[in-house]
């Protein structure tokens, strides 16, 4: 079996140990990725965990050459961060003051919470989550205030580009991003699962600010399964915030985990997770945890999204995963055949923020040429 391109390579893994682990197991694992780094040439997911590997040396207190270099990595990291938590709480106490509430996700609540210092996790945008009945009075808000959609959506177009899409991203005049979630999954946009996440969120502060987090099995699952994706840069910073979060919680429910697997059919991204997490990290998952995902139902359609999601994409890949989004999406099987064909059209009109059909074949053309471009020039 392929390994899965997500999970991290053995000089990541060590890497990530030392970040992570205590004691001689972390200063062994250091040493041995240490004798054979090159930090100038990090892969740019490896150096994502270099503030996290700075925080954990110092306080095991082992110094080394790179200790200055490591010092300046996580200075930088703090700083900028410190710049776009502000922002974010800014934007948080803006739309409380409209009486809209917001949930942060991702990065801002992992470096604002899990990892107890908000100089160990970069972050490139901060994401919120607010209700989808708030969502149009939210983005005036944010609009009104120099936040902008990236990539510019017609005013004509907005509300077909909402029927495609889980989130959307702005930014501000200093280039900060910030993606705004109504759900928190794209292809598990169920109200009734959402407004569970809603009503299992914990009060949080973010700068002062009063705020509201996942639960921890809920933030969990929700990094497991977006690790679970291939991307340009190595996405392994999923193995820290996932050790994280589970290690700053006590009483974890697996069981919690098992049924959002199930209920969002993101079953193989939870099982390929969980088990590299207890195979090489240690994370307590009981037999029984991945004996229950392994028996629970796994549509082709979900295996085949997964297949493509947890690989570098090839052009027929990129294509294959547009037909499987609208699938996903798409009216029930009881809808008839024409009708759900009839739809695919309205998809691509909406999803690619365009203001009528006949705009659709000129799109479709550039859109397979950027990508027959991108995938030559790897």
């Amino acid at each position: 079996m392929t390994r899965p391109a997500f999970l991290p390579t053995p000089q990541q893994e060590l890497l990530l140990k030392a970040a992570l682990f205590s004691g001689d197991d972390a200063r062994s694992a250091f040493a041995e990725w240490a004798s054979s780094a090159d930090i100038d040439r990090l892969d740019a997911g490896s150096f994502r965990l270099l503030p996290a590997l700075h925080l954990n040396l110092k306080a095991l207190g082992v110094t080394h050459a790179l200790t200055p270099r490591l010092l300046s990595v996580y200075r930088s990291t703090w700083y900028r961060n410190q710049i776009l938590l502000d922002r974010t709480a800014a934007v948080i106490r803006m739309l409380a003051k409209h009486d809209i509430d917001s949930l942060l996700l991702k990065g801002a609540a992992l470096a604002s919470g899990i990892y107890g210092d908000s100089g160990a996790r970069p972050m490139a945008d901060a994401d919120l989550l607010v209700r989808r009945k708030d969502l149009p009075g939210a983005v005036d808000l944010l609009r009104a205030t120099g936040w902008n959609p990236r990539p510019p959506v017609s005013a004509r177009a907005f509300d077909s580009f909402l029927r495609t899409k889980h989130a959307i991203t702005l930014v501000d005049d200093a280039g900060r991003e910030l993606d705004l979630h109504w759900h928190v999954f794209f292809r598990s946009r169920v109200e009734a699962l959402d407004d569970a996440l809603w009503e299992r969120s914990r009060p949080a502060r973010l700068c002062g600010v009063s705020t509201r987090v996942l639960a921890p099995e809920d933030l969990f699952f929700h990094v497991v399964v977006h690790g679970a994706e291939w991307n340009a840069v190595p996405p392994v910073r999923w193995v820290a915030d996932a050790y994280g979060v589970h290690r700053s919680a006590p009483g974890f429910d697996w069981n919690l985990v098992v049924e959002s697997a199930r209920s969002r059919r993101f079953v193989l991204a939870s099982l390929a997770g969980l088990e590299y997490l207890a195979g090489a990290f240690r994370v307590p998952v009981s037999p029984e945890v991945l004996s229950a995902l392994r028996t629970l139902p796994v549509s082709p359609l979900e295996a085949e999204d997964h297949t493509l999601r947890s690989r570098p994409p090839s052009l027929r890949g990129r294509a294959k995963r547009v037909l499987l989004d609208y699938a996903f999406i798409a009216p029930k099987e009881s809808t008839p055949l024409s009708a759900r064909a009839a739809g695919f059209p309205r998809f691509l009109r909406d999803r690619w923020s365009l203001d009528s059909f006949g705009q659709i074949p000129g799109y479709a053309v550039r859109w397979v040429l950027r990508r027959a471009r991108r995938q030559t020039s790897r």
